[in-house]
């Protein structure tokens, strides 16, 4: 059985260099002791705002100087952390840079209140007399969208400083995990012992070898379920975290607070899981065609990610993943892949799995840095996939914060996915076009329906999941166990999947191990973000007047303006159902190509 190399084993011109952050832990010290001294400093702001439009500006300035080096020390230690997660030293750093990171937003916190006691036509004159000011005028304008949902000073700073122990469920259960997740090794068909990990299940589960799929999916899942109870209690508790801060500012559910944040209707929400349950029986007939191409009573749940169209081996390495993903980018133009060009080309990217690193991937850096990917790459179309999709993200960091002060130099969720996804759209074109023989073909156009499945379908459904758990913690406190949360998730199965899909006793447990339900109503715009791509990328590729630059437009904003209105440069407008139903139709398209090919 082959074992995971640890850290230290591993080939360092595939790990990326963070040095361009802070050159050495020491760095990192003698910094993060300047900003404390600089926060303890800052109290004698508090209540002088109104002195002038220069005084505001330069408090402003501080007050943003400040917060990018705050986030940049907590960026180090976390990125840190996740290439080891056994290495304690850095998870020590990451909690000290949480700590200050609280004293900031406390040391800040009296600066909202305080604006709204001077009033907006005093801010408007501030920004008339002091041109400079300019640049915070959409920031300033939004602290008075949220004053009714901002408080007084010091209940403003009590909220604050409780940040510090707000965390808790997110910090256990990452880990719960990481460090501390132990998978039973399993056997293939043939009887060879594989060493179950995150990355090896990733791999794995889509396996032609159906007895190992069983073994894996099995031995990753009991795991979870082991540990069900302790991590419904974990998930109880963030929820009435949430459920606390949402009502603290007055919102009338923790939903309605998260959404606010990005000035999102609730509207968006609903319409996107009314649309897509309109039409689950587009997601019954992709189940019933996968059944049956697999010769298969009923699909089981390790059946979802193994390809269906026989006889192709597509082994991709890095290194040709990325001459792949390059030429895939070319309708992009010259300048936009010559940004991920760049990108591949530094040492930005930690392509690897080693023991203890963090499972999964994403794009991370901040502002002030370069747009830093963490992988686990298999050599595998998957990891091609993932591969692209973090570009997407990473990408979209480097225009941003290369056209946007610190202020605006990041994006919401809701842009973000849009981005990644593209650049997933645009791969799936290019291996289409290329394709030397009609089954190779074929085989993309079901990964695209996989896509399909995985970032919309699916993640819509954990939207819904999601909607419903908050709804009943925050509606009554008798949830003793997992099983209240495993009754939703099983009738939501049941509902998505429909008559061929077989229920097992794991599959309802499934919820306990997704990450992403830490972060409040997050996954719904994996969804959006997927039928925002289908139509920014089908016009691009079409060549439509204005569709890439409007684009690019977008990816240059930042957070320059609220994300309904950014994403309508782009010519997608999410408030409508038009963007999902026309995903759908794509998707209805691809099944029938599919089928009668």
């Amino acid at each position: 059985m082959k074992k995971l190399k640890i850290r230290e084993e591993m080939d360092v011109n595939y790990q990326w260099n963070l040095s361009d952050i802070y050159t050495s832990d020491e760095d990192w010290k003698i910094s993060y002791n300047e900003i404390l001294i600089k926060l303890d400093d800052f109290s004698k702001h508090k209540g002088k705002l109104a002195t002038s439009g220069e005084y505001f500006l330069k408090v402003l300035k501080k007050v943003s100087s400040l917060i990018e080096k705050v986030v940049q020390l907590y960026v180090y230690a976390n990125m840190k952390h996740h290439q080891d997660t056994k290495n304690v030293s850095y998870q020590g750093l990451q909690n000290k840079a949480l700590e200050l990171f609280t004293k900031a937003n406390t040391a800040k916190s009296f600066i909202d209140p305080e604006i709204l006691e001077i009033g907006k036509e005093t801010i408007d004159s501030f920004l008339e007399s002091t041109p400079e000011l300019q640049i915070y005028k959409h920031d300033l304008y939004d602290v008075f969208h949220r004053a009714k949902h901002t408080l007084p000073k010091e209940q403003e700073e009590l909220l604050a400083k409780s940040l510090s122990f707000a965390n808790f469920s997110n910090e256990i259960f990452g880990i719960i995990n990481n460090n501390k997740a132990v998978f039973e090794p399993v056997l293939d068909k043939n009887g060879n012992k594989i060493e179950v990990t995150h990355g090896s299940f990733s791999k794995y589960i889509s396996s032609n070898d159906r007895v190992l799929r069983e073994n894996i999916y099995n031995s990753y899942l009991n795991y979870f379920i082991s540990r069900k109870d302790e991590l419904a209690g974990l998930y109880k508790y963030y929820i009435r975290k949430e459920t606390f801060y949402s009502k603290a500012r007055n919102y009338s559910s923790s939903i309605e607070g998260s959404l606010f944040q990005n000035n999102i209707p609730i509207e968006v929400y609903s319409t996107l899981l009314n649309t897509v349950n309109s039409r689950l029986d587009l997601l019954h007939k992709y189940i019933s065609i996968r059944k049956n191409v697999l010769g298969l009573e009923k699909l089981k749940p390790f059946d979802f990610s193994v390809p269906i169209v026989e006889g192709v081996d597509y082994k991709v390495t890095y290194e040709e993943a990325k001459d792949i993903i390059l030429k895939s980018l070319a309708p992009m133009g010259e300048e936009y892949v010559g940004i991920v060009k760049k990108i591949l080309s530094s040492k930005w990217i930690d392509v690897y799995e080693n023991k203890y690193k963090l499972p999964g991937a994403y794009s991370g850096g901040t502002y002030g840095t370069p747009p830093y990917i963490l992988m686990n790459y298999m050599d595998d179309i998957r990891s091609l996939f993932t591969l692209t999709h973090e570009l997407g993200h990473s990408a979209h960091s480097y225009y941003t914060r290369n056209n946007q002060p610190f202020v605006y130099g990041n994006y919401t969720a809701f842009l973000a996915e849009a981005a990644s996804t593209i650049h997933e759209s645009l791969l799936i074109d290019y291996l289409v076009k290329t394709a030397e023989d009609s089954k190779f073909k074929k085989y993309i156009i079901n990964k695209y329906l996989t896509n399909f499945y995985i970032t919309f379908f699916k993640q819509t459904m954990f939207a819904e999941f999601e909607k419903d758990a908050h709804k009943l913690v925050e509606n009554t406190t008798l949830i003793d166990s997992s099983e209240e949360f495993s009754s939703i998730y099983k009738e939501l199965l049941e509902k998505y999947f429909g008559p061929d899909f077989e229920l097992d006793d794991k599959i309802i447990y499934e919820w306990v191990r997704i990450p992403h339900f830490y972060r409040s109503f997050y996954v719904y715009q994996y969804a959006t973000g997927f039928a925002s791509s289908v139509a920014i990328g089908k016009a691009i590729l079409e060549n439509k007047q204005g569709a890439l630059e409007g684009y690019i437009e977008m990816l240059k904003s930042g957070s320059s303006d609220y994300s309904i209105p950014l994403l309508k440069k782009a010519g997608v407008d999410m408030t409508t159902s038009k963007p999902i139903l026309d995903a759908l139709d794509v998707f209805e398209e691809l099944l029938n190509k599919f089928e009668n090919d």
